[in-house]
């Protein structure tokens, strides 16, 4: 999708071919670089178009069923490869931003049993740029929407949505209307606001 613009529509294809040929209890680990990927092709910020492409890569990827896996520097934005055959040292003070978003995405991911464990519902099965879905389970629910292109894009909320009190789960800002603007590389993690 990043490299030749591809609709983000085939993600959600290839999502549903790889769960149904899985073993029963198996997940799919979901990354977007892993010790082959950075060895010999580039990491994330690189093929992603930068340090916000590569998060909203992140975010898709891993949102989808499966588990995450974050590779060694991923989560400092290391913009260089990485050698599996050598050790690498890291200055964990670097890049503050964009080791907080790997806390609390994952902070997230580890405390929502529909991030973990929950059913797949594309809203937009024909989206070219935005994909809008929802990772739900009896207890959980989370709308998911990340726009894959260097340019801002509207979107509808979903039925359900539209018209319910919404709450960033990455930020906890309220989040109001039927429609949304994501930015470039944009993403959002929205879940329907509890009565007090």
């Amino acid at each position: 999708m990043w490299e030749e613009d591809a609709p983000v529509r085939t993600l959600a294809t290839q999502v549903d071919t790889t769960l149904a040929n899985l073993p029963e209890a198996a997940r799919r680990l979901r990354f977007t670089t892993n010790h082959d990927e950075t060895m010999w092709d580039a990491p994330p910020p690189a093929l992603f178009d930068g340090l916000e492409g590569s998060t909203a890569a992140f975010v898709l990827a891993t949102s989808m069923p499966g588990a995450p896996l974050v590779y060694n520097g991923q989560e400092l934005g290391v913009t260089d490869s990485v050698s599996f055959f050598a050790r690498t040292p890291y200055d964990w003070s670097q890049t503050p931003d964009v080791r907080r978003f790997y806390r609390d995405y994952l902070r997230l991911y580890g405390d929502s049993p529909a991030l973990r464990t929950g059913a797949l519902t594309v809203h937009t099965p024909d989206a070219e740029d935005v994909l809008v879905y929802e990772r739900a389970t009896d207890t959980d629910s989370l709308l998911v929407a990340v726009n894959v292109r260097d340019a801002s894009r509207e979107v509808a909320l979903p039925d359900g949505y539209a018209d319910a009190p919404l709450t960033d789960a990455l930020t906890g800002a309220s989040v109001e209307g039927a429609t949304m603007t994501l930015e470039a590389y944009d993403y959002r993690v929205l879940r329907r606001a509890t009565a007090e």
